[in-house]
């Protein structure tokens, strides 16, 4: 969004450029990768800029549907599995519940 000049606090300019970035994250945890449109992104993307982007960006909801169907596909992608954060929807058949019943 911020390097092709989107305004991230315009929901409506964010759900239009949801679907055209191509990122590619690797899954080998001992070279961890992630590219957008072909570029490394694993510097920008710990930037303060990108850090001050995160939340009006990921309140789109086609942002999150994207990113859903992005992490879904690299974790039916990846050879050995991965490690996803407990209570991730990428991978609902896997989800640990966040509360148990006495």
């Amino acid at each position: 969004m911020l390097t092709n000049g989107i305004d991230v606090h315009d929901a409506a300019a964010v759900a239009a450029a949801a679907g055209k970035p191509e990122i590619v994250s690797g899954t080998d945890p001992s070279a961890p990768t992630i590219t957008v449109d072909g570029a490394d992104a694993a510097g920008p993307i710990r930037t303060q800029e990108v850090t001050s982007a995160v939340s009006a960006v990921s309140a789109v909801p086609e942002i999150r549907t994207r990113l859903t169907e992005l992490q879904r596909s690299i974790a039916a992608a990846a050879p050995h599995g991965i490690v996803a954060r407990a209570g991730t929807s990428a991978r609902p058949c896997c989800r640990t519940p966040t509360s148990r019943s006495s």
